[in-house]
């Protein structure tokens, strides 16, 4: 229970800090978001706490110490969150930038990217990124604030579209998805757990 109490203060912590400025600096905006939308969103920020807790419970027990485990989830939110999206964004190739004698910017021709990540790694860490919390969470925040600017320029966000609206239904199954799987594999690691 207490690593479950640790996790979920964690969790509301960190979403606190993520979202909290969001929804201030947008608050009347959410009010202009159709009914469906932002039952959608909210639902699937719902979700995204409960997964979220659950793997933060899973690296808590595994850990052993409560403060060892606030800090390793700290750590996987905010390192390994963050190497996952720097992967993905780099670009498959890159110019060289420079200046001549004339004072004149010269650009290379692209050349391949070393940093980029290619096939079928790409793939996977796609997957892995649209099923963890972190990665439901930026889409979700990029999602609120395309809805955002489009209301801004008084059109209807409905109308507007989307790069990929099916994650509004598909970003809650994979939070469910790795509710499940965290706690199957939590339950089963208890179970075999000595508990002298």
């Amino acid at each position: 229970l207490a690593y479950f109490l640790t996790a979920l203060v964690v969790d509301f912590c960190l979403l606190a800090a993520f979202l909290l400025p969001f929804a201030l600096a947008n608050g009347p905006a959410l009010a202009g978001l159709a009914g469906e939308r932002l039952v959608l969103v909210l639902l699937g920020v719902v979700l995204l706490t409960v997964a979220m807790t659950a793997l933060l419970t899973a690296v808590s027990c595994c850990v052993g110490h409560w403060a060892v485990g606030v800090m390793a989830n700290l750590g996987l939110w905010l390192f390994g969150a963050y190497q996952l999206e720097f992967a993905l964004g780099q670009p498959a190739y890159v110019t060289e930038v420079s200046v001549d004698d004339q004072g004149n910017v010269v650009e290379s021709t692209p050349i391949p990217n070393p940093n980029y990540l290619g096939q079928p790694l790409r793939a996977l860490a796609e997957g892995v990124d649209a099923c963890l919390p972190h990665g439901q969470l930026n889409t979700y925040v990029s999602y609120l604030t395309h809805c955002f600017y489009v209301q801004a320029a008084g059109l209807d966000p409905a109308e507007a579209g989307w790069e990929d609206e099916r994650f509004l239904t598909r970003a809650p199954l994979c939070a469910l998805a790795v509710t499940a799987g965290v706690t199957v594999v939590g339950l089963t690691v208890f179970r075999k757990k000595n508990l002298k």
